[in-house]
């Protein structure tokens, strides 16, 4: 008959039960975590889901206001902005509509962007941003600097013009005082929003040339009836030219409404659609 003891179970150290404990209640809690988050991810949108969205829509409104705010200002040519200052509010621009974009990207990322409905009328207004509120931007301030010296050199050109042409007046004589006019009258016309004031002296330019080449014409005819009725031609081109620019300045504040009215109406149906669904 054996002498040998039986062998006793071995125990365990405090500190490995005290990890092993740790480490069920850790993935017990990954566990949970993780059963929460495909829960959230899985369920339905509710309207929770919606009023946060809703609320959230005030982030994109007020980061479009500076927009409209800027360019409403920058409109207003009668202030002869140096190049450093249009220059400054360019970048504004640029800034301001990055800072709009990138929030009508993080609204995308909310809840609610679960309901097709939703998803839907988010990429209508991102469709609105990149088709119509960015190049609208763009052009405005790619263009503003040729805009404005345009403005600036064309009335140094109405007040350098004499109320009567002089006799020796002619095509050639019109050409050489429009010369200046006319070159920043075709760097302006790259622009699409500022179309409708670069046009008004597109028109008035060629009127007045046409007038000026019958007046030369008439003259060396010595036929004073034409002579008249170009005088009467020219007058018309020449007269009026500040009311007509302003006007064509209020088609240019017309695009840059419209556009913006275009994107108010995109943050306008979601805000509708939030309220029906809360």
């Amino acid at each position: 008959m054996s002498d040998a003891k039986p062998s006793s179970p071995s125990k365990r150290s405090p500190l490995k039960v005290v990890l092993i404990v740790v480490a069920s209640i850790v993935a017990l809690v990954l566990l949970a975590v993780g059963g929460l988050v495909a829960y959230a991810n899985l369920r339905p949108v509710n309207a929770a889901d919606y009023r946060v969205a809703q609320g959230d829509l005030e982030g994109l409104t007020l980061a479009l206001e500076p927009l409209v705010n800027r360019q409403s200002q920058m409109l207003d040519l009668s202030t002869d902005p140096t190049p450093e200052q249009i220059e400054a509010a360019g970048q504004a621009q640029r800034d301001q509509l990055k800072a709009f974009s990138d929030a009508v990207d993080a609204y995308g990322d909310v809840r609610a962007m679960k309901d097709p409905e939703m998803e839907r009328l988010h990429q209508r207004l991102v469709t609105t941003r990149d088709e119509e509120l960015a190049p609208m931007v763009n052009d405005f301030v790619d263009n503003y600097a040729a805009v404005s010296t345009m403005v600036k050199v064309c009335e140094t050109f109405d007040a350098s013009l004499p109320t009567q042409p002089p006799d020796d007046a002619d095509r050639a004589w019109f050409d050489a005082q429009v010369a200046a006019c006319e070159e920043a009258v075709t760097a302006a016309a790259a622009s699409t929003i500022f179309a409708p004031l670069v046009k008004v002296r597109q028109d008035q330019i060629a009127a007045m040339r046409v007038g000026y080449e019958e007046y030369g014409a008439a003259v060396g005819k010595g036929d004073l009836e034409a002579e008249t009725a170009a005088q009467e031609k020219i007058g018309k081109a020449q007269v009026g030219i500040g009311t007509r620019m302003a006007r064509g300045l209020e088609g240019v504040s017309s695009i840059s409404h419209h556009t913006f009215v275009a994107v108010d109406i995109d943050i306008a149906e979601i805000d509708t659609y939030c309220t029906d669904k809360v």
